[in-house]
């Protein structure tokens, strides 16, 4: 590009990986400290992943498609401990979030011991 040296094209991947933030993007192992989230998207798919602080969040499963419910998961062993059913960017319906649970039940989750977030996040 016109007027650009290599010290900008430099200077932004540097801002591109985080670096030039207070906190900087978690790297390595620190990228699997973070918190599970999920996405059920508008057909149904669900998707899982660890939450990467200004990396990967909801939208990126979809790319800020619409989806039926997003939040919070946490499963340790491969058993659901607790589902939060809400994100900053979707606001799910509490109609699809009991849909979802309903589904999943069905399909053979057990949710006796599965700690449900509040549909909206309180202060």
């Amino acid at each position: 590009l016109p007027g650009l040296q290599w010290e900008d094209v430099l200077k932004a991947i540097d801002h591109d990986q985080g670096l030039h933030m207070k906190t900087p993007f978690p790297q390595g192992n620190a990228r699997v400290e973070g918190k599970g989230i999920f996405v059920l998207d508008a057909l149904g798919l669900l998707y899982c992943a660890t939450k990467i602080r200004g990396v990967f969040h909801h939208s990126s499963f979809v790319r800020g498609h619409c989806v039926k419910v997003a939040g919070g998961v946490c499963i340790v062993d491969g058993w659901l401990q607790q589902l939060s059913p809400h994100s900053g960017h979707y606001q799910p319906a509490e109609e699809h979030v009991n849909d979802m649970i309903n589904d999943w039940k069905g399909r053979g989750v057990d949710f006796n011991h599965v700690e449900i977030k509040p549909y909206h996040k309180t202060k």
